[in-house]
C-alpha cells in the first residue's frame, strides 16, 4: 500500500525491505547455521518469554517516548502516516507484528532514534518476561 504522506526522510517501504533483507543475509552468512539450524532457532524464539513479550514491551514503550515527547496520538499519526487506530493497537500490545515501516514511521514522526527505540523494547521485553515469570 502506497503511504499519500509519508515522513520527511522516509525512503519508502521497497527501500527499507532492500536493506533488511541485504542485513538479514549476511547475518546468515555469518552464522555458519544451515537452513534447518535457523529455521529450528527462529520456530523457538517464537515461543521464548521475551519475545512473546515484544508487542506489549513495544507499546509501552511507544506511548511513553509519544508523552514524554507531548505528542498525542493524533498529532502522531499525522506526523508518521500510521492511523490514529494502529498506534492505540499497537500501545494496547494488540494486533500482533508491526510493519517495519510504521515502526520506522512513528520514530521519524517523534524525531527518535529507532536504534535506541529497539534497545528499550528489548530491555522492557526481558522485565516483562522476568516479571511474568515471578507471578
Amino acid at each position: 500500500m502506497k503511504r499519500r504522506k509519508d515522513p520527511p526522510d522516509y525512503e519508502g517501504d521497497d527501500a527499507l525491505n532492500w536493506a533488511f533483507s541485504k542485513v538479514e543475509k549476511a547475518m546468515r552468512a555469518a552464522s555458519g547455521l544451515s537452513d534447518e539450524q535457523i529455521a529450528e532457532n527462529i520456530e523457538k524464539a517464537r515461543t521464548n518469554p521475551v519475545t512473546l513479550a515484544y508487542p506489549r514491551a513495544f507499546g509501552l514503550r511507544l506511548r511513553a517516548v509519544r508523552e514524554e515527547r507531548k505528542v498525542s496520538r493524533p498529532e502522531l499519526a499525522g506526523a508518521s502516516n500510521v492511523p490514529v487506530r494502529m498506534i492505540v493497537m499497537i500501545e494496547r500490545g494488540i494486533g500482533g507484528e508491526t510493519p517495519m515501516g510504521d515502526v520506522f514511521r512513528l520514530c521519524l514522526g517523534l524525531k527518535y532514534d529507532v536504534v535506541k527505540l529497539f534497545r528499550e523494547i528489548e530491555q522492557e521485553a526481558r522485565r516483562l518476561a522476568a516479571e511474568d515469570e515471578h507471578s
